[in-house]
């Protein structure tokens, strides 16, 4: 867990903010760090709440770690300092950072690299503990962010409809370079055909056809992050 990032605002949800992060993981240190997050320390959670932090869920496939959460507050960047300055969370950040390799991209100051969301829809179905939690990443050819940010703009009240009808919530995608990451939550009991159900609206295939080509191959991979589903190794409700 990490909130040392960009205190740009993001988009709104009601009062909720979304954040997507990336940074890399030391390949070397992956079990333990899994671990630690497994069991983090007592207090670092609450500490995480008084800032404001909601629905806090990190990612990870191969060497990227992806972090989304929510702010609910009404002064990020004091309550990121304030956060900053707690002993539970300095001492948190003594073990975590060194196994941690920012991006060279990232915002000056910044630890993780913020994320721009391209798109967010899906009317919240049930509180996001009672759902399943998921991120995917996929990876496309250099050069083409502006036609993926046009498709997800061009999907419009048709895609909103759409979502409703499945039980898809907090559908997000993020981008940053050839990279999209998509954090969602299913508050339904057959993923399959909901997704069947959702890939087959005219907006979801008019996207996949955007994407398609664009698409690079799931075996191929790209900068040590191939495509596909992440592993979820953190939930702060």
């Amino acid at each position: 867990m990490s909130s040392r990032s960009s205190t740009k605002e993001s988009s709104l949800t009601g009062d909720r903010r979304r954040y997507g992060h990336l940074i890399r993981l030391k390949p070397e240190y992956r079990e333990r760090y899994v671990a630690l997050h497994a069991h983090p320390f007592p207090g670092l959670i609450d500490r995480m709440h008084a800032a404001g932090l909601r629905n806090y869920s990190i990612f990870l496939k191969e060497d990227r770690l992806f972090s989304y959460y929510e702010y609910v507050g009404d002064n990020f960047e004091s309550d990121m300092d304030a956060m900053a300055d707690d002993d539970t969370v300095q001492d948190w950040w003594t073990l975590t950072d060194p196994m941690q390799e920012p991006l060279p991209e990232r915002e000056e100051g910044a630890w993780w690299l913020r994320m721009e969301e391209f798109y967010h829809g899906g009317p919240k179905i049930v509180p996001t503990a009672q759902a399943q939690r998921m991120a995917f990443v996929s990876t496309f050819r250099d050069g083409t962010t502006p036609q993926i940010q046009a498709a997800y703009r061009e999907l419009g009240e048709a895609f909103v409809k759409a979502l409703a009808e499945t039980n898809f919530q907090n559908y997000t995608v993020y981008g940053r370079d050839t990279r999209r990451y998509t954090y969602l939550e299913y508050a339904g009991d057959d993923f399959q055909a909901d997704r069947a159900r959702l890939r087959s609206t005219a907006p979801m295939e008019q996207l996949r056809q955007t994407l398609k080509p664009r698409l690079v191959s799931h075996a191929a991979g790209h900068n040590g992050s191939a495509s596909g589903r992440m592993d979820s190794i953190f939930f702060a409700e």
